[in-house]
């Protein structure tokens, strides 16, 4: 098992080299996302509100794709109007990503769109002050995500759309994210 982590450790650091010297636009191949931002589940009648995190190391290797890892960890809350009852999830994902990113306006300021595919853990609990019920759920479902935004310079916003699939409780574990993004590393390379 270490050797097979090593060679994959291994081949990450020469595609990293690799895309650094064939970088195209003039960007640097190799960036690392930072983000911050807010979560809400979709599909619910409820008072919404959640926060959202995430990191995302990614590579650039043709003129607009990049390719990533992104971790993201989103809490969301969710009460009934009338408060009898409410819900806390906690949703954690771990996805391959891909992104386009447009270059009309030159290099400040770039649309992109993209996609992911992986896995969503789902945990949450339930309360019910109508019938004095709780419940708490956990459950890991193969799920995607959507996304669409911008970048200026070291920043990014995007919205993102992630389909988690059903929590234990059945109800979908679905949301919507709106982040802020540090990126490091990544953007324009020095004209030398």
């Amino acid at each position: 098992m270490k050797k097979i982590l090593f060679l994959i450790a291994f081949i990450a650091c020469i595609s990293v080299i690799k895309a650094e010297k064939e970088a195209p636009n003039g960007f640097k191949a190799f960036r690392v996302d930072l983000g911050v931002g807010y979560a809400t589940p979709l599909k619910s009648d409820a008072v919404n509100g959640g926060f959202a995190f995430s990191i995302e190391p990614k590579l650039t290797f043709f003129q607009h794709i990049g390719v990533g890892l992104r971790y993201e960890g989103a809490m969301m809350t969710s009460i009934k109007k009338d408060g009898t009852s409410g819900d806390l999830n906690l949703n954690g994902s771990y996805m391959i990503t891909g992104d386009y990113r447009f270059n009309f306006t030159g290099n400040t300021f770039r649309p992109v769109v993209g996609m992911g595919l992986g896995a969503f853990t789902i945990g949450g609990t339930s309360a019910d002050g109508n019938n004095n019920t709780a419940s708490i759920s956990a459950q890991t479902n193969f799920g995607g995500m959507f996304r669409a935004g911008f970048d200026i310079r070291h920043l990014t916003l995007l919205a993102e759309y992630n389909i988690a699939g059903k929590n234990g409780n059945d109800k979908r574990a679905d949301y919507l994210g709106v982040k802020l993004i540090l990126f490091l590393w990544g953007g324009v390379k020095d004209s030398n």
